[in-house]
């Protein structure tokens, strides 16, 4: 497999625009909480155009140039995308996969009846507006999946 089987000019002008700010935000999260650094990687992301990687294109996400389908999110890209971030500070790798992690279960739910919901968020997501996140928890389990005591069962009708 060659470079142009899995870079288009999209994902190439992607990866200059993370390392550049890579380079020049390193040095801006020095004394900032945790907290304060995560805001930051994620407003420096969308200003950098790069929260959208995270999201399919037919949501509002990046063009892939042709890497994959528009409601699709290209991994490779995500990879190479968080390889070039991570060499530069943590928080801007750790930011990028979050919107990941967050907006591919709205991906996986939508249907005719939450189209504009999803639309809507995933496009916030994609410009780096809102923070895609999803909360599992219940009483006395915390975060711990194998503690959660709830379970799903099918029923008639």
């Amino acid at each position: 497999m060659s470079k142009s089987d899995w870079i288009s000019s999209e994902l190439a002008s992607a990866l200059d625009r993370a390392r550049e700010l890579g380079r020049l935000a390193e040095p801006e999260f020095d004394g900032l909480g945790e907290t304060q650094a995560a805001r930051h990687a994620l407003q420096r992301l969308a200003a950098a155009g790069l929260t959208g990687w995270a999201v399919p294109e037919t949501w509002g996400g990046a063009r892939s140039g042709g890497l994959v389908d528009p409601g699709s999110v290209s991994v490779r890209a995500l990879c190479a995308l968080r390889e070039v971030l991570a060499a530069h500070h943590g928080m801007l790798d750790v930011m990028l996969v979050m919107q990941g992690l967050g907006s591919f279960p709205l991906v996986l739910g939508a249907n005719p009846a939450n189209t504009a919901q999803c639309r809507r968020r995933l496009a916030a997501a994609a410009r780096g507006e809102a923070v895609a996140a999803f909360a599992l928890t219940e009483p006395g389990a915390g975060s711990s999946l194998t503690e959660v005591a709830t379970r799903a069962t099918r029923s008639a009708g």
